[in-house]
């Protein structure tokens, strides 16, 4: 395969009309290279070695691209599991930090900016879109649209978190800030649906402490900790009635002022116990 070389320029940048020719170590400056396109494509604050390759390139159109990879698996018995694109960030045990700045190693960092002064009605920012979608009637076990793990194999270490995700409003916002939302946008009735499922395997079997924890800063908070809202049938649904789920039925309920079971809480480290009727209390 052959490519017509690009023509390095006096800036460090390669200004390229077809292709590039990467044997030319000429073109590398300072472990640095960056590929500039030939359509008016401006660098910008950012310099050629600051990275070891940099890409820069207009979107025109909607359609426009700077970089596309298309993979084919045609493996017929094993999945191509990883990925088009493989990432590892590898600290060896030969560089233990003697100090440090509170910053991670970083596997991948996306920064995506708007400096243009829009209205609020056009315009917007997004930093990852990614889609996982079976279609032209294929057919598949299951369907992931993302796998995040954080795993600690052996070793010392103060957190884990699996996933975090921040709203920042640091100036005016005329609609809603929601740091995180969950939306079902399934167009057919088949299956079971949840928007959120929270599990923990038996591969070790000990009980976790909280499974869902509101917290706030000193000097902030909520006005509401929970909020229901549109159609919802039961504000709780319990799978057994014998204690294992926090609800334990009444046999004989109509004895107790017709006190069908309870739900067991915990309030300031006192164990206290809300009633429930079979009946709607008069």
């Amino acid at each position: 395969m052959a490519f017509l070389k690009g023509q390095l320029t006096s800036s460090g940048r390669i200004a390229i009309k077809y292709g590039l020719d990467f044997t030319k170590a000429s073109t590398w400056l300072n472990g640095a290279m960056e590929l500039v396109f030939d359509n008016g494509a401006t660098l910008g604050s950012r310099t050629p070695t600051t990275a070891g390759l940099v890409l820069t390139d207009n979107f025109v159109a909607e359609n426009d691209k700077i970089f596309e990879i298309d993979a084919i698996p045609t493996n017929l018995t094993k999945g191509a599991r990883q990925g088009a694109i493989a990432v590892s960030v590898n600290r060896e045990s030969g560089y233990a930090m003697t100090g440090w700045d509170g910053n991670p190693d970083c596997g991948l960092k996306m920064q995506i900016y708007n400096r243009a002064v829009n209205t609020t009605a056009r315009g917007a920012v997004r930093g990852f879109d990614v889609l996982a979608r079976n279609r032209s009637s294929g057919s598949c076990s299951w369907i992931n649209g993302g796998l995040i793990t954080a795993e600690h194999s052996d070793g010392n270490v103060a957190n884990i978190i699996g996933l975090e995700v921040h709203a920042k409003n640091n100036g005016v916002c005329s609609g809603d800030v929601k740091c995180l939302r969950v939306f079902d946008n399934s167009q057919s009735a088949t299956g079971t649906s949840y928007a959120l499922t929270i599990d923990c395997t038996n591969n070790s079997p000990f009980t976790r402490e909280y499974c869902v924890h509101i917290n706030s800063g000193a000097s902030s908070g909520w006005t509401n900790g929970i909020t229901f809202d549109g159609n919802i049938t039961n504000t709780f649904d319990f799978a057994d009635t014998n204690g294992t789920n926090g609800f334990t039925a009444v046999s004989n309920g109509s004895a107790n002022g017709n006190v069908d079971g309870y739900i067991q809480i915990d309030a300031g480290g006192a164990t206290l116990y809300l009633l429930a009727y079979d009946a709607v209390p008069s």
